[in-house]
């Protein structure tokens, strides 16, 4: 899996959609809708499986997919309902699946508490940007909290809800088992919202898997 992509392959990073080429490999980013520079679509929804379905637009050939947090969900999403597009998945931080009991109803209030009042007047940004970050970073790199806290005051407030909202009813992503594909699972040894133990649930459900823990990192 740390083979380098060759000119033909290509890797999708799902966290405004953005594509650099390469001498080995085209790296195309985009946003989850209503993050980022992507707008959101008012008359719609979001879910697990709206942001697959966004993810599925840009899908034309068989890539790497890379993730982070719920973005793994919409990965894996994807994978299942697409095999055949999806070569290898990296997750890093996967989002517990299912979600434990009670939940849903904290990030369901979380987001009616950021459509009333902001990202910056709902206090979140500097929650997050403390929470999901290291002891090692907090001491080490403080300017890199203060970008991620920064990053977070600029996201659209609807948007930011409907990733909540999204996240509240997440289901089970379906039967990880008939993935075929390798999949690298990545979680920081500091990481509160990715533990070891939600890790070591997802290799035990995946057949192709190698798991990665970093020491001082966080989410």
């Amino acid at each position: 899996m740390r083979a380098r992509p060759r000119c033909h392959e290509r890797v999708l990073a799902a966290a405004h959609l953005f594509t650099q080429t390469y001498a080995t490999h085209r790296n195309t980013t985009f946003d989850l809708e209503g993050r980022g520079l992507s707008p959101v679509a008012v008359s719609s929804a979001a879910s697990i499986g709206s942001y697959a379905a966004d993810l599925g637009t840009i899908f034309t050939e068989p890539s790497t997919l890379i993730a982070h947090s719920i973005g793994c969900l919409v990965a894996l999403s994807f994978s299942i309902a697409h095999p055949e597009l999806v070569k290898k998945l990296i997750l890093l931080g996967p989002t517990q699946n299912p979600l434990p009991s009670g939940v849903s109803a904290i990030y369901l209030q979380q987001a009616a508490t950021i459509r009333a009042q902001n990202v910056q007047d709902s206090g979140v940004a500097g929650r997050i940007s403390n929470a999901d970050t290291s002891k090692k970073s907090k001491d080490e790199k403080p300017q890199a909290i203060t970008a991620i806290r920064d990053l977070l005051l600029l996201q659209d407030s609807k948007g930011y809800a409907r990733v909540y909202t999204a996240l509240a009813g997440a289901m089970m992503v379906g039967d990880l088992s008939k993935l075929k594909m390798p999949v690298l699972l990545i979680t920081g040894g500091e990481d509160l919202f990715c533990s070891a133990e939600i890790v070591k649930d997802y290799s035990g459900r995946l057949q192709y898997c190698k798991v990665v823990l970093l020491p001082g990192v966080g989410h």
